[in-house]
């Protein structure tokens, strides 16, 4: 039986992010944990609600206590989506969508300097 890499989708986001030298920032739930623990905790990422998409909450449950620090962290920022999150959050008008994404391939995209963007709760 052939073995398959069910997380080959996101090398390239993956190589873009350490490339650039993203190291921190926000995807939902399920890509933030994967994400950090395909590079070894190189790319930190801090898991928002995937429920209540395309509201972006915070989980303060499964991350670090130091993410929830606001100055933990003072480099550029970005976030991560799929393209089904990204289709969401434009049916939603939300203001991050009338800029373009600085990545993206056939699964996901980028958005760089995020922060202005978002009210994470």
């Amino acid at each position: 039986m052939k073995r398959v890499d069910v997380n080959s989708g996101r090398k390239d986001y993956i190589q873009y992010l350490l490339d650039n030298h993203l190291d921190y920032s926000f995807a939902t739930f399920w890509n933030a944990n994967v994400t950090t623990e395909l590079t070894n905790g190189k790319i930190k990422l801090a898991g928002l609600n995937h429920w209540d998409f395309p509201k972006i909450r915070l989980l303060r449950w499964l991350i670090p206590e130091f993410f929830l620090n606001p100055s933990f962290h003072q480099g550029e920022c970005f976030l991560l989506l799929t393209r089904a999150e990204w289709e969401t959050a434009r049916k939603a008008d939300r203001i991050f969508t009338q800029i373009g994404p600085d990545y993206e391939d056939n699964n996901s995209l980028v958005f760089s300097y995020i922060r202005k963007y978002l009210s994470v709760n």
